[in-house]
């Protein structure tokens, strides 16, 4: 499929990268301030020393576009984090010295977002509303149980995220679920754990499909669950 313009510039006797119009990135300059297009090169003759400190090397400026101080970005870039630091402007605001409060009272944090330091904005983020000044850290065993961003009712107990619908159903049970079980709410409310509204099932099958493989797969399936109480 032919091409819908040439990659270089259309300027007579002009080899560079064609950039927007027709025309090179220089010609291009030069249109846009109303000059007559003229035979350019990319650089100047004129010779700057980067302004990093401990830096020395020396460039040459292009013949377009704003002025260069450095001779790299890398250069640039530690050169701008070293003037940031000496400001003070490096720091993010809510770590900077003199940063109002937590609006909540009784904290004494630095505000973050939404009139908040970092740990109630969260809270505000996640439940709506920031809660008490203090830590939310339950004793080992004491967590309360609280719905998460997917709508289930869960809790933190021993080190370990517990889901209340899994909860009930062991307890009714008398044993721990296994890893390729899992818990219906039949009316899809993951809220919802009433007993009745729950429903276990199971994903466990065989991996092949040899009459061998299935029936030994019968046999330990109704061994795991013949006379277990139905959910």
């Amino acid at each position: 499929m032919p091409r819908k313009y040439d990659p270089t510039c259309t300027f007579d006797g002009c080899q560079l990268k064609h950039y927007s119009g027709g025309l090179c990135r220089g010609h291009y300059e030069q249109k846009r301030r109303g000059n007559r297009l003229t035979p350019l090169s990319q650089y100047t003759d004129e010779v700057s020393t980067c302004a990093a400190q401990d830096c020395s090397m020396e460039f040459t400026q292009r013949r377009w576009g704003s002025r260069r101080k450095y001779c790299s970005r890398r250069c640039r870039d530690r050169h701008g984090q070293a003037e940031r630091r000496a400001t003070g402007t490096y720091v993010p605001f809510h770590r900077r010295p003199g940063a109002p409060e937590c609006s909540v009272r009784g904290c004494i944090k630095a505000r973050f977002s939404n009139g908040f330091c970092s740990m109630h904005n969260e809270r505000y983020k996640k439940y709506g509303s920031p809660g008490q000044a203090g830590p939310l850290i339950a004793a080992p065993g004491e967590s309360q149980w609280h719905p998460n961003a997917d709508g289930y009712i869960v809790r933190s107990r021993d080190g370990r995220l517990e889901l209340q619908h899994r909860t009930v159903v062991e307890e009714r049970l008398g044993r721990y679920l296994w890893p390729d079980e899992n818990v219906h709410h039949k009316n899809g409310d993951r809220s919802d754990n009433r007993l009745e509204n729950l429903e276990l099932w199971s994903s466990w099958q065989p991996a092949g499909q040899r009459i061998e493989d299935k029936v030994q797969w019968a046999r330990e399936i109704l061994a795991r669950y013949e006379g277990e109480a139905r959910i």
